[in-house]
């Protein structure tokens, strides 16, 4: 949109927008709404809601960059040696079911003779 002189209705600006809802529960018709929404306004506009939000930020960026670190230095290929109990507990495994299957048959066939 252009004014009639050619400069335009809008600024362009240098910051980060991020909409932001706060939200209090507050009981209906209750004496105390329209001070609390003064207050609310006071943090925004005061910057802390933007300070807060930014100390998050940058301590989740923290984690993040550590976290990516620890696991580069953590990483290593997997071989038999660290799947051994898997490879036991599987034959234990096989070895129970072919017992269970052995007494099953039997025990059927001692039934029916």
């Amino acid at each position: 949109m252009l004014f009639k002189i050619g400069r335009r209705k809008f600024h362009i600006g240098r910051e980060n927008v991020y909409p932001m809802i706060i939200a209090i529960a507050v009981p209906p018709r209750a004496p105390y709404k329209k001070s609390l929404d003064r207050k609310l306004l006071r943090i925004v506009e005061g910057g802390l809601i933007a300070k807060w939000r930014a100390d998050e930020f940058t301590k989740v960026s923290f984690r993040a960059a550590s976290d990516s670190e620890e696991s580069s230095r953590k990483t290593y290929a997997i071989n038999l040696v660290h799947l051994q109990a898997a490879f036991f507990l599987f034959l234990l495994g096989i070895f129970i079911a072919t017992t269970t299957l052995a007494v099953e048959i039997i025990v059927q066939t001692s039934i029916h003779e």
